[in-house]
């Protein structure tokens, strides 16, 4: 058995891991955890899927079975600054002797079942999500909240077999893997039921709701919709649900958008408390209260100017961003943005620039990333205020400098974008 590695050693595994590439199936999951002595089974498992805010919805639930006295162990992707953001218990990211000694664990397992120059061998996703596991069950977990990474029937998440699965929004992102139409993405998403489970169906267009239910029907799930309505002011809001009314909800999470997620994590806490588990009105409020979900909506003050941080990267997330932009009252707005270059960068730039007074489009390290240049060009006429500006720090000095103290400087497009900016303000690793 090989020395655990320490913090720095288990950043250097990762990136050579990362080299692997993505595979998309179970094979590798289901191998490696069945080496590691199935840590899924040690816990029950809520496995969410959904193009957009299955992140918020595990957050909120996250936060619910916290407040209802369970260590609640939550594995989302990507990450912002750290990777230890996608392993936490109660809204506590791992520390990074945990964390490597997750990482550690996989990696015997994989050099157990793999050769090291096997091409086949774990992917970083398959070794974070094994990781994850690991660790919930090495802490001794009540629940393990698993976020699907790439559509949900050849997931690695997939490789649990869940008491609950959800399913928020679905919208058209990642074409090439899960298909170029919303009934072919449902299909991918719905492969988290399980026969005689329950799948929640958050809110969806009517059409894919009902070809959801469809899914899990054939699938030999259980369908239930959400089904729950909001009352009141942001305030004081409730929220009826089949089950019962919730007063006085005050969420933890910014946006209207977010009542959608809550309310699908509130249902979900439901169906959990209907299979046993002691949940209460108290644990739901408080727990919508308490979430946390960073790079959502995110305001902040840096070295004097209002900044707008937020994760929102394919054409339903950024629409639902530009319906909030205007709670944030400005003299003049700064936009820097990047995108990944398989989004819909055309329509999505065509409803974002004209909102904006000034715009910079920096460069991002990732091989995924859309070129400035091509996000200027594909702008058009929608571009006259935006320029090239380097790297993510070059961007934000420019935005610094061009804004004054009635400014807001938004930063938004992509994910791996809110990650890089906010390295410049954290010394976390």
């Amino acid at each position: 058995m090989r020395r655990p590695m320490n913090y720095p050693e288990t950043l250097d595994h990762l990136d050579a891991v990362i080299r692997t590439g993505i595979k998309y199936n179970l094979v590798n999951i289901r191998r490696l955890l069945d080496i590691l002595g199935h840590p899924e089974r040690a816990f029950p498992v809520v496995c969410v899927a959904g193009t957009n805010g299955k992140g918020s919805v595990c957050a909120f639930l996250e936060s619910i079975l916290a407040e209802a006295g369970y260590a609640a162990g939550l594995n989302t992707s990507p990450h912002l600054v750290t990777p230890r953001e996608r392993i936490r218990i109660n809204r506590e990211k791992v520390s990074p002797d945990e964390f490597s000694a997750a990482i550690s664990e996989v990696r015997e397992a994989a050099e157990t079942g793999w050769h090291p120059d096997d091409p086949a061998r774990p992917t970083f996703f398959e070794t974070m999500t094994s990781a994850a596991l690991c660790h919930f069950r090495n802490a001794g977990v009540d629940f393990a909240l698993m976020e699907a990474g790439l559509g949900g029937r050849l997931d690695g998440t997939n490789g649990t077999q869940p008491l609950l699965s959800i399913i928020t929004r679905i919208a058209v992102d990642h074409s090439k893997t899960l298909g170029n139409s919303l009934r072919k993405i449902a299909f991918e998403k719905a492969g988290i039921s399980r026969p005689g489970k329950p799948l929640l169906i958050g809110a969806q267009r009517p059409r894919i709701g009902r070809h959801l239910t469809a899914l899990a029907r054939f699938r030999g799930s259980l369908p239930l919709r959400t089904d729950c309505r909001w009352k009141g002011k942001a305030e004081s809001l409730a929220l009826e649900t089949p089950r019962r009314t919730y007063r006085g909800i005050k969420l933890g999470l910014p946006g209207r958008y977010q009542l959608e997620n809550a309310a699908t994590a509130a249902r979900a806490a439901e169906i959990i408390e209907s299979l046993g588990y002691h949940i209460g009105e108290d644990a739901v409020v408080n727990g919508l209260a308490r979430a946390y979900w960073p790079a959502r909506l995110e305001l902040t003050e840096i070295s004097g100017r209002r900044v707008l941080i937020d994760s929102s990267h394919n054409s339903d997330g950024i629409a639902r961003f530009l319906s909030e932009l205007d709670s944030y009252p400005a003299d003049k707005r700064i936009l820097i943005y990047a995108a990944m270059a398989d989004k819909a960068v055309n329509s999505i730039v065509a409803g974002l620039f004209p909102r904006f007074d000034k715009i910079f489009l920096p460069a991002l390290p990732q091989k995924r990333a859309a070129a400035p240049g091509d996000i200027l060009t594909l702008a058009g006429k929608n571009a006259p205020r935006a320029e090239l500006a380097g790297d993510t720090a070059n961007a934000w000095q420019s935005a610094r400098r061009a804004a004054r103290p009635g400014d807001l400087i938004v930063v938004t497009g992509s994910i791996y974008l809110a990650g890089e900016f906010k390295k410049f303000f954290t010394n976390e690793s």
